[in-house]
């Protein structure tokens, strides 16, 4: 039988524990937490399982446009509700990368600048994303244009100010480049491909040159990802293309990335059989997709490429624009506006896997300028803490003030579920009114995520705190 134990947040340290958490149960039961499947804190980024980047659990991401609109609108007049703003794009100029705020929004840069710390000072991220599918052009072939392109990366985020980095390279619609293309590797786990090195030992070099919070994040069309489920590079050409093109650079950054979020749209779906998808685009096309990046998956004739802890993915959904039209796609349910489907089904995908999996980290889209050229409000984030975060938040479990209190409550937990309990008896009896508060959450919270992935038996209530029998 196979199990997943799953660990939540206590209430004094944000400690995000995937596959494995240090303890003897596998629970977090320390402040620090590890990730046995690759030897990495499964934190994402760096830090102890002490939460450096600042992150809510859940969070809500939305890519800004750095061009003109209609109507224009600054950073600092999107929403707060979102927790991560990603400035589209940084670009690639060769063998360094480029970022000028849009002189249509911005009479100089320090306008810019003040905009990003207004957002900061909200308690808002803002990060910079590098790529798009337009006006970049990578010319990395030697360690000196990969320095030099490191270094350029390094010096917008410091210029800025910026949280984070979140990586988006796409095929360049104006001039037929893609380097995330499965060309030329042969490996998922050795990566063979010198872009794919080199971009590695970049992001690499960007990370350990911040603060111990900077945000990585990843963000390739799906394709990129699972779609190696089914084939490596493509059908016509195995071994050239883009189905599994991400995985070898995915792997390369396991333990610094903060999460991965694929995109959901403008993509085919007729090959994704071997994850039990459907060709179309609803809720459990995004449920089985995201899934798949936290299960595993086997990669066609490449091996097993391991899955991410929940707390480290997130899926990006597109919103509804009018005249956005995908044709190649329009036999595809849903696939009419390509892949954009109603708030509402994003709300229930996020639901559904948060009810699987309390640290899941999220939802992501494209654009927050969209709602508002379609004449609506920038009202996306808003929608999805009020219908799905907030009332799923895991609150602060009840306080527990003594010893006796604490053994009231679990002796009357124990009658309902005696196994579950008996792995909380097995931890040090310390009985301050602060330990005895965080075993009780550990109780509350940790063993209830204790999940078997077939005929589980058992399984926590949200919000309730109380193991229940699951029946049949």
């Amino acid at each position: 039988m196979y199990y997943q134990p799953w660990c939540a947040y206590d209430n004094y340290n944000y400690n995000y524990c995937g596959w494995s958490c240090c303890g003897e149960y596998n629970y977090c039961i320390t402040p620090y937490c590890c990730d046995s499947r690759n030897g990495n804190n499964s934190g994402g980024g760096g830090g102890g399982g002490t939460n450096p980047t600042g992150l809510p659990p859940n969070i809500v991401i939305g890519y800004w446009e750095n061009w003109p609109s209609t109507p224009n609108l600054r950073l600092r007049n999107v929403s707060d509700k979102w927790d991560v703003v990603v400035v589209s794009f940084a670009l690639a100029n060769g063998s360094a990368a480029e970022f000028t705020p849009d002189p249509s929004l911005y009479a100089n840069e320090q306008q810019f600048i003040d905009d990003v710390k207004f957002l900061q000072a909200r308690g808002q991220k803002v990060i910079i994303s590098l790529g798009g599918a337009t006006d970049n052009t990578f010319t990395i072939t030697n360690t000196a244009q990969r320095d030099s392109f490191a270094n350029s990366l390094i010096s917008i985020i410091n210029r800025y100010g910026f949280d984070g980095l979140d990586i988006d390279i796409e095929h360049n619609a104006a001039t037929g480049q893609d380097p995330m293309l499965v060309d030329g590797e042969t490996s998922i786990t050795s990566p063979t491909k010198p872009f794919n090195q080199y971009i590695i030992n970049i992001l690499r070099t960007v990370k350990a040159a911040m603060s111990s919070g900077f945000i990585l994040s990843v963000t390739p069309e799906f394709p990129y990802v699972q779609g190696g489920a089914q084939t490596w590079g493509s059908y016509n050409t195995p071994g050239q293309g883009i189905y599994g093109g991400y995985l070898a650079l995915l792997n390369g950054i396991r333990d610094i990335i903060t999460y991965i979020a694929p995109q959901y749209y403008n993509n085919d779906l007729e090959d994704y059989a071997a994850l039990g998808i459907d060709n179309r685009y609803d809720a459990d096309m995004l449920v089985r997709m995201t899934k798949a990046l936290i299960d595993g998956f086997h990669v066609k004739d490449h091996g097993f490429f391991q899955g991410f802890p929940p707390s480290r993915v997130v899926f990006t959904v597109l919103q509804k624009q009018a005249g956005r039209n995908c044709s190649f796609l329009a036999s595809v349910p849903g696939g009419q506006d390509c892949g954009a489907m109603p708030v509402s089904t994003y709300e229930t995908a996020l639901a559904t896997l948060l009810a699987e999996y309390p640290d899941f980290r999220g939802i992501g889209t494209w654009s927050i300028n969209i709602p508002l050229r379609e004449g609506g409000a920038d009202d996306f984030a808003d929608k999805i803490h009020a219908d799905v975060i907030d009332p799923l938040a895991r609150g602060a479990a009840p306080e527990i003030s003594s010893s006796e209190e604490y053994q009231t409550r679990h002796a009357a937990r124990t009658a309902q579920a005696p196994a579950a309990a008996k792995l909380v008896d097995d931890f040090p009896q310390t009985y301050t009114a602060r330990h005895a508060k965080l075993k009780y959450n550990v109780y509350a919270r940790k063993v209830g995520y204790w999940r078997r992935r077939e005929n589980s038996s058992l399984y926590l209530a949200p919000q309730s705190g109380i193991l229940y029998p699951k029946g049949d």
